[in-house]
């Protein structure tokens, strides 16, 4: 029982780490052992490592990217999103992991979440190894749920994870090594679903074309006879585009669309299938630990870890036909002097480095479409060779077409950092401090944000045939003449002190302050803008562009925050004196520093960036057909002029700040039995400041409703009134960053503890627990439905799961020593090992895909919400369709000049239920020798565990269309994937 502090911190031990069924040998799946921790979704990736993991967790009810990873006390993550990390240790390398959960103290800072730290192992006096291996193979595992549904063959798999470790004395009771050797071999099918035309669709041939809507001939429409406000055309002949009038882009496009094989579902998921991906991974880890005097000793260790993966992670269409590949080089170096001044005096100095190098390109198989239309696509500026195809935002619930390279990004973190204790009577103090320089060289856009278009349907009542037909205007067209590559740096400045004050026998009141200066970053060679909305004088957007380092402003274009003061207290009681029952509680404030990414924006503004913005935000929308407007295939030679004059900007907010969390705890814990303890808490937090980035120039209220009315009506001035009404008239988009959004978070959280003693180990953790917010605390990408009204988007967080449950296990069965020698070695030995998981669902927003309030309706937005119809049921999972999730007739069209009435969060996706079991077999071989045979499942029942639906509407919003107000998207509510199926593994580990 923890009798010292305060806090409200989990250990799981060397025993757990080594012995649990983790799935992929990933340590990062160890921080759901414990209460509070909320996965962002049903697919917290932590099989693989690498950037095929994602650490993205709410640890109570803190933002996903608020946590801090360490190895050895070294910043293990990736700052530009804080949603990966950079190496992961080898399981049999790891000595300890502990997660500071709530209310830490003042040694610990940089995360308003948790503070998730592994110890590595050292070695020592006597010569020990491991080797391992552990394959997994296709014919074992289950099928994947839509693969089994639509007939495919089971996703190939061919899986090896192999290494080696020694550590033993180099010089004996002076100098120890440790070395590390880890490699993966993994050949996944990854399966992938979408919405794809026919092949004879993508030739222009929908005469087998069986449901609506049916394309027409835009040249045909006239007004209907009967009634004169609504449009009436006629199909292509024999529902066929003629071949003259084909786009020669269009048809190079869509052949990156793969060919249908669902026929089960023709309107819905008709392609699915499981590319094979290889993933190919090296890790080499080192330590060594020298005694240099009595009073001193030296730790260095040095981890690299080289993972490539040869097919798309994210930032493609997940078709073969184009795809990215993929590669991180990542190290972690730390150096550590320990050096004990007094028998009650230490000092702790250390340097780390550690950091990234990644790259993505073009998988050579996909090289000729994407060359062919590179060639075939012209472009308002000149692009290198190697640049990728033009992005499709498509519409009517097809896939999306973009291709992520290429891209790369390095990132170094250099911190030096000393820690000084000293024990004085009844106090232990502790003083601190913490520099660090970084540096993080980033492009700031993927390649298919280079150059995109919107894809409609409103031309010809089919997403296809617009895409297809020649000469046809893009529904918005925007590109950038380059890939601008910021070279961020900044600066962290700490200090803390902390004092634990044993009061009295049974009484310990810890008291503590840091403070954080997490300076701004900056870009090494000042090609960064702002865009200062104060400074705009109403007539030249450029007024209000700010160069760094210019008109009075520093580098960073953005102003430092120096009041990081973060005072900590905590108290416990060991009630009794028998340090069994304890009492505790704790409370302070809690700074970390935002992502690097949310500066990236600003290497994108003139004049280091040139961009043509048509109806993305900028000078145009999509119901405008004026010359300004390009085609797929040919350009108006005046278009980058006549757009010029209202270019869209990124900007960061002048009072930018760190993000931070007020928290609290209310404690007991109890030995209930020998090495059994359980808590039971009450854990709070407040967050403030978070990150929200949004449209700032968005349409202001007055102006909305003659906007909304000419969007219903399909009247092309609605792009003039848009641009008149927005808050700043004579400039278009402002995708602004601000520090404004807030959280609350309450739980009730148990945590059961048992030491691995009498051959058991165990942990189970429960949580009851509510977090709100007005901002996304699981993404970044867009962060309110009206920048005027926060109030819409107050509700129950996306990352918010009423109830978690999450157990784990060690067992070693009882000796067989007394039925001799050969029984025992036969059914002696065997140990079984589990981790359970019940966690229920997140929230699910739901979007009209309509822009009803007459918004600019930018994407930098949180989209607009259609009306919850009251009385009609919201779910369907279980009324026959077993993948229609939610209900089309449960949401309706808002009224012209109105948001929905569907409030944020208020529908939940299903939860999760998953089992990993082992089984283990120990042969103990002469004294210092021992094998052992692990065969593992995980997803032990095969329980499909579904996680994406998709919840876009697409509402039609055009008043005289036949499908006024009717949902344009065949997939809406539909389950589209779920976590993987049953796998199972054996393994074999020599130890001695």
């Amino acid at each position: 029982v923890e009798t010292r502090s305060g806090e409200v911190s989990s250990l799981v031990s060397e025993k757990q780490v080594t012995e649990l069924p983790l799935n992929g040998r990933n340590y990062a799946q160890l921080v759901l052992m414990v209460p509070g921790v909320s996965p962002t979704n049903n697919d917290f990736r932590t099989r693989g490592t690498g950037l095929d993991s994602f650490v993205g967790a709410s640890v109570n009810g803190n933002g996903s990217n608020q946590n801090l990873w360490t190895v050895d006390g070294v910043n293990n993550m990736d700052v530009g999103s804080n949603h990966t990390l950079l190496v992961y240790p080898s399981i049999d390398s790891i000595q300890e992991f502990r997660v500071e959960r709530n209310s830490f103290s003042a040694e610990f800072g940089q995360a308003q979440g948790a503070v998730i730290n592994l110890i590595t192992k050292g070695g020592t006096n006597q010569l020990h190894g491991t080797g391992f291996e552990f394959l997994r193979n296709d014919v074992l595992n289950a099928s994947d749920f839509f693969l089994n549904s639509a007939g495919q063959p089971k996703a190939a798999l061919r899986y090896n994870n192999f290494g080696f470790n020694f550590n033993g004395p180099i010089k004996k009771n002076r100098a120890f090594f440790f070395w590390s050797e880890e490699w993966r071999r993994e050949r996944r099918g990854l399966v992938r679903s979408a919405r794809v035309p026919t092949a004879a669709e993508k030739l222009g041939d929908f005469s087998g074309f069986l449901t609506d809507p049916l394309p027409h001939d835009p040249a045909t429409c006239r007004p209907d006879p009967v009634d004169p406000t609504a449009t009436i055309c006629d199909p292509f002949p024999g529902n066929r585009i003629p071949a003259n009038r084909l786009s020669p882009v269009g048809l190079v496009l869509l052949r990156v669309y793969s060919d249908p094989n669902n026929p089960g579902d023709p309107r819905g998921q008709n392609w699915i299938a499981a590319p094979k991906a290889p993933i190919d991974t090296r890790q080499d880890l080192i330590r060594g630990n020298v005694n240099i005097t009595n009073k001193a000793d030296l730790m260095i260790r040095w981890i690299n870890e080289d993972w490539v993966r040869g097919t798309q992670l994210g930032g493609d269409s997940g078709f073969p036909t184009v795809d990215s590949d993929w590669a991180q080089l990542s190290k972690s170096l730390a150096v550590q002097l320990t050096s004990s001044l007094s028998s009650s005096a230490v000092n702790a100095f250390q340097f780390s480095r550690s950091g990234n190098d990644i790259s993505i390109t073009t998988d050579p198989a996909g090289k000729a479409i994407n060359d062919e239309l590179a060639t075939k696509f012209s472009t308002v500026f000149p692009h290198p060779q190697g640049s990728p195809f033009p992005t499709l935002f498509a519409a009517d619930g097809y896939a999306s077409l973009l291709h992520g390279a290429p891209w790369s990004n390095k990132e170094d973190l250099f911190i030096w950092k000393d820690d000084f204790s000293h024990v004085v009577g009844a106090h232990d103090f502790r003083v601190g401090g913490l520099f660090s320089h970084n540096i993080k060289n980033e492009d700031t856009i993927f390649g298919f944000l280079l150059y995109r278009f919107c894809g409609t349907s409103t031309r010809t009542g089919n997403a296809i045939a617009d895409t297809l037909l020649k000469d046809l205007p893009l529904g918005c067209y925007f590109e950038s003449d380059h890939q601008e590559k910021v070279l961020a740096r900044w600066h962290d400045l700490e200090f803390y002190g902390n004092d634990t004050w044993k009061v009295q026998p049974r009484v310990t009141l810890t008291l503590g302050l840091r403070w954080s200066r997490y300076g701004q970053p900056y870009s090494a060679n000042d090609r960064i803008t702002n865009f200062i909305p104060r400074l705009y004088d109403g007539a030249d957007p450029s007024s209000a562009l700010v160069q760094a380092g210019t008109r009075g402003f520093n580098r960073a274009l953005a102003k430092n925050y120096d009041k990081g003061f973060q005072p900590r207290v905590g108290l416990a009681w060991d009630i009794f004196g028998d340090g069994k029952t304890a009492l505790r509680a704790g409370a302070g404030r809690y700074l970390s520093r935002t992502r690097i990414g949310s500066m990236l924006g600003l290497g994108n503004n003139p004049p280091w960036t040139q961009t043509v913005d048509a109806g993305w935000g900028g000078s145009s929308s999509s119901l405008d057909d004026s010359p300004n407007f390009r085609s797929l295939d040919t350009i108006n030679p005046g278009l980058k002029n006549a757009l010029a004059t209202t270019t869209s900007f990124n900007a960061i907010s002048e009072d930018f700040r760190p993000p931070e969390s007020w928290q609290w705890n209310l404690t007991i814990s109890r030995e209930v039995m020998k090495n059994t303890v359980v808590e039971v808490s009450y854990i709070g937090n407040h967050a403030l400041h978070i990150e929200r980035p949004l449209e700032w120039n968005e349409v202001v209220p007055s102006a909305r409703l003659a906007v909304a009315q000419a969007i219903r009506a399909n009247d092309p001035s609605a792009t003039g009134l848009i641009n008149a009404g927005r808050r700043l008239p004579g400039v278009a988009s402002i995708a602004m960053t601000e520090s404004t959004g807030d959280s609350s978070y309450h739980a009730l959280q148990i945590w059961a503890n048992r030491r691995f003693s009498d051959r058991l180990a165990f942990q189970a953790a429960y949580t009851w627990s509510h977090a709100i917010t007005n901002v996304p605390l699981a993404a970044f990408n867009n962060g309110a439905t009206d920048p005027f009204n926060y109030s819409l988007d107050h509700g129950d967080a996306d990352l918010d799961r009423r109830q978690m449950f999450v157990a784990n296990a060690v067992y070693v069965l009882p000796s067989i020593k007394k039925w001799g020698a050969v029984a025992s070695q036969i059914l002696g030995g065997w140990q079984l090992n589990g981790i359970v998981s019940l966690l229920g669902g997140t929230p699910i927003d739901v979007y009209s895909g309509a822009n009803t309030a007459g918004l600019a309706d930018s994407s930098r937005n949180i989209g607009q919400r259609p009306n919850l119809i009251l009385g009609v049921p919201v779910y369907l999972h279980n009324a026959g369709d077993s993948l229609q999730y939610l209900n089309p007739a449960a949401f309706s069209l808002p009224e012209v000049g109105r948001f929905g009435s569907l409030g944020r969060g208020s529908i939940r996706g299903p939860g999760s239920k998953n089992f990993d079991f082992s089984v283990v077999k120990n042969w103990r071989m002469y004294d210092r020798y021992s094998l052992q045979f692990r065969a593992e499942m995980f997803n032990a029942f095969n329980h499909s565990n579904f996680n994406g639906i998709d919840a876009g509407l697409s509402l039609d919003n055009v008043a005289r269309d036949e499908n006024f107000g009717k949902p344009l998207n065949p997939n809406f509510g539909r389950i589209t994937a779920t976590r993987g199926p049953r796998e199972i593994q054996f393994g074999l580990k020599f130890n001695f």
